[in-house]
Order: C-alpha cells, then sequence, then structure tokens
C-alpha cells in the first residue's frame, strides 16, 4: 500500500516560490515608482505576505510518503516551507505498531497523524506528522491501513 503526494507536493512549493516572487517584485516596483505617498503601500504589503507565510508555515505542508511493507509501517516526510527544512522517515514494525490517532486544529486546516509503538520499556510516542495537504480520501486510505495493522496486531 504506496500512497504519496508527490504532485500536490510540487504545486505548493511552486505555490511558495511564485508569492516570495510576486511580493519581490510589487515590493522593487513601489521603491522604484514611488505612486504612493510614503510607506503605507510597502507596509500594508509587506504585513500581508508575512501574515500569509506565517499561516502557511503554522499549517506545515508536508510531502508525504507512506507505505505498508510486509512487516513495517514507513512515514516518509519533508516540509515544502522556504523558512524550515526538515526531512524525516519513521519506521515501524508493523508487529509493534501500537496505535494512532488524527488530530485537527485551526479550523480544521492543520491535521496531524500521531504513531505509537509498543517497546519493552513501555510505549513510545512519535512527533505528530501533518498530514494538511492530503485529501480527505487519502487520509481515509492511511486510516483503513493503519486500522487493518492493528486488527491483524491483535490476532
Amino acid at each position: 500500500m504506496l500512497l504519496e503526494n508527490k504532485d500536490k507536493a510540487a504545486k505548493i512549493k511552486l505555490y511558495y516560490m511564485t508569492t516570495l516572487f510576486i511580493y519581490l517584485v510589487l515590493l522593487v516596483v513601489s521603491l522604484l515608482v514611488d505612486f504612493i505617498q510614503g510607506y503605507t503601500f510597502i507596509i500594508i504589503l509587506t504585513l500581508f505576505f508575512t501574515i500569509v507565510f506565517i499561516i502557511l508555515t503554522h499549517l506545515k505542508f508536508y510531502y508525504i510518503f507512506f507505505d505498508i511493507d510486509d512487516d513495517k509501517i514507513i512515514f516518509r516526510y519533508s516540509s515544502l516551507s522556504l523558512i524550515i527544512s526538515l526531512n524525516k522517515t519513521i519506521e515501524i514494525p508493523q508487529a509493534s505498531f501500537m496505535k494512532f490517532n488524527i488530530k485537527k486544529s485551526f479550523f480544521e486546516l492543520k491535521k496531524e497523524i500521531t504513531l505509537y509503538q509498543k517497546f519493552k520499556g513501555g510505549i513510545a510516542k512519535y512527533p505528530p506528522i501533518s498530514i494538511s495537504l492530503l485529501n480527505q480520501k487519502d487520509i481515509e486510505t492511511i486510516t483503513k491501513s493503519l486500522n487493518a495493522v492493528l486488527l491483524h496486531n491483535k490476532k
């Protein structure tokens, strides 16, 4: 069971770069032309784009690679943000996979999945993985796949 959002991640990365480029062009043009008295336009423009980038960074859009192999669950994820660089992989043997939960926040735009693994000494909780970029169908696919592993482990 393989799932990845490569195409959507590429579009978001392009959106980030295009937005930054548009901001810089508008900034340079407004400084060169000086069509608005004072720096009001520049301040409003900078505040607007700063808010947009803060919101996009808070949503934590990630490229996601999810696979359930014969004996392990694999989550690879990479940040698409221009500010934060993050590349991580979580591999959990299916036999020690214990549970997962999906949490929604920020007007249900930010979605995160948390995975749990059994160890001899207790339970390990992995850091939440943002799945905000995945559509509902992909989230349901991951949920069904992980539930199937949990059902198999209970036997």
